[in-house]
């Protein structure tokens, strides 16, 4: 199953069509490490959505170490499941990201989790 992130045209995998039993649905939302990490042009950031989030907005957004959002790679209502969505290196102008220490967040429901990520060239 797949789902358009945002109106980016950027595509949302679900990992049950990975071959992840649908009925392993997740007790909590929580946030994986994203990998490769470090990674150079292409990052995956893989998170679950849980019974308790159930029809809630998610947001995974990208922040430099000053705080400015990157670019937000998903900003969609998800139904329960696992997924994977990529982040490219790019800025929400399209510009290339410098290499250098990120962050990414994901809101889903009340629930804000981070992580850090290096991007190098």
């Amino acid at each position: 199953m797949k789902a358009k992130a945002g109106g980016s045209g950027r595509t949302l995998k679900m990992a049950n069509s990975l071959g992840i039993e649908p009925s392993a649905v997740p007790k909590s939302s929580i946030l994986a490490k994203n990998y490769p990490n470090p990674f150079n042009r292409e990052t995956v950031i893989a998170f679950s959505v849980s019974r308790s989030s159930q029809n809630h907005l998610v947001d995974v957004s990208i922040y430099d170490v000053q705080g400015r959002v990157v670019q937000t790679i998903l900003h969609a209502n998800l139904p329960n499941g696992n997924y994977t969505t990529r982040w490219n290196g790019l800025t929400s102008s399209g510009a290339e990201a410098a290499s250098g220490l990120y962050f990414y967040q994901i809101k889903a429901g009340d629930l804000r989790t981070t992580g850090k990520m290096l991007l190098t060239k």
